[in-house]
């Protein structure tokens, strides 16, 4: 039987802010407030202690504008959490792809971080993101790396036909 008292899932929002600003998005483009690694680090001290298996998802906004050297030392010291309390962790990202390259590829790879992306179809270059190329080149990079993922769409009055 599954013991849910010892499960949970945190949803990590290091911005709401978005590169894409998507007419659509509930997010408030005004909110530009970037997460600390110090909040991250409170995140760890309070769940980690006493929950065994951790499911972290990294949302936003676009989570990848915290920056590369933020994510490594934020994917570390989540590492050096799990060691520390012996708990078993699922880690994921969602983003819209716009910014992924092979070095955020390879940490992914490396701290086994599972990709989500977020692509509205047919309708995603000319009614909502307005970055098709930019995505299908960045998911088949993926797809080279031997990286799946999964992709959510908005469904609307813009798209819905």
């Amino acid at each position: 039987m599954i013991n849910f008292n010892e499960r949970i899932s945190i949803l990590i929002k290091p911005t709401n802010n978005c590169n894409l600003q998507c007419s659509y998005c509930f997010n408030n483009k005004e909110y530009t407030t970037i997460m600390t690694l110090t909040t991250l680090e409170n995140i760890c001290n309070l769940v980690f202690p006493i929950k065994r298996k951790i499911n972290l998802i990294f949302h936003g906004g676009e989570p990848l504008l915290w920056g590369y050297s933020t994510f490594f030392s934020a994917l570390k010291l989540i590492d050096e959490y799990v060691s520390k309390f012996n708990v078993t962790i699922n880690k994921s990202i969602q983003t819209n792809l716009s910014l992924i390259d092979e070095k955020y590829i390879e940490l992914f790879k490396k701290y086994k971080v599972r990709i989500g992306t977020s692509f509205d179809g047919i309708s995603n270059n000319h009614l909502t993101r307005k970055n098709t190329k930019i995505y299908l080149d960045n998911y088949k990079l993926l797809l080279e790396n031997n990286l799946t993922s999964g992709a959510i769409c908005v469904i609307s009055k813009m798209n819905i036909n």
